[in-house]
């Protein structure tokens, strides 16, 4: 990369130049692959969404002290001394 900075004239020039490109709608073609990249990555998003909760799921761990939880043993515990 070069340490100089552009042109003063380079930004106008550029600027015109960006200026003059006509306008030009997407193809048909083109919409229809967006749409369909689109559906596909959303689909695909929740089919791995469906696999990671089925093969992979996430359940709270057991006490084993039953149906307490750890801030009522520190509790108990700490009431009982």
């Amino acid at each position: 990369m070069s340490d100089r900075s552009p042109e003063p004239g380079t930004q106008q020039s550029l600027a015109e130049e960006l200026a003059a490109i006509p306008y030009e709608p997407l193809l048909p073609i083109e919409k229809w692959l967006i749409a369909v990249s689109l559906i596909l990555g959303v689909a695909l998003l929740g089919i791995l969404s469906w696999a990671s909760a089925t093969y992979f799921p996430v359940t709270p761990p057991s006490s084993a002290s039953g149906s307490q939880t750890p801030n009522s043993q520190t509790t108990a515990t700490s009431t009982s001394r």
